[in-house]
């Protein structure tokens, strides 16, 4: 071996240390940052939201038409949801696009509570889209950036309580009870 190729040897172990030492910070730091933006994310979204327009009630409803199946789940996180009704009559995905009405909004806002149950639609087993609903009345649609109230909750609840979905009305009626 050369001179010059030793020297260069005995510089890198000399530095293994070194070297693995600041990989390691680099990747606390880097975990540390993407730790942070996922903290920060719900926030930074409420700064780019805007009220629910007529054009976004229409997506909606379009998405519902487009369904071939809708399945209702109760449960924080995907992981823990549990099924709790599931369709792919027709009659019940039109009736479910019957059942919501919005008068948008002249304000954007987002409802600071954990979904229960949730709604999701499917095409050729794809979900195509989700409706979380909040305290009953208050729905949020996976391409919204804010949250609408169901105007007509007669038909919105005739919907749920049909399907033995009790959890949107018992909560309305504690909000209510509450105000």
């Amino acid at each position: 071996m050369t001179d010059s190729l030793q020297y260069l040897v005995s510089l890198t172990n000399k530095n293994r240390r070194k070297t693995a030492g600041v990989l390691f910070s680099v990747g606390i730091l880097t975990i540390g940052l993407l730790c942070w933006v996922a903290i920060r994310r719900p926030y930074h979204r409420i700064t780019q939201y805007h009220a629910i327009t007529q054009t976004d009630v229409a997506a909606l409803l379009g998405v519902i038409a487009n369904a071939d199946r809708v399945a209702v789940f109760t449960g924080k996180g995907i992981e823990a949801e549990k099924q709790i009704y599931a369709s792919s009559n027709p009659s019940d995905i039109q009736a479910l696009k019957t059942s919501i009405s919005i008068d948008p909004p002249t304000q954007s806002f987002i409802c600071g509570c954990d979904p229960s149950p949730v709604i999701r639609l499917f095409r050729k087993n794809i979900e195509i889209g989700k409706i979380d609903i909040f305290a009953g009345t208050i729905i949020h649609f996976t391409n919204w950036s804010s949250d609408a109230e169901i105007s007509n909750k007669t038909q919105w609840f005739e919907w749920l309580d049909q399907r033995g979905i009790k959890t949107p009305r018992k909560e309305f009626e504690q909000r209510v009870a509450q105000e």
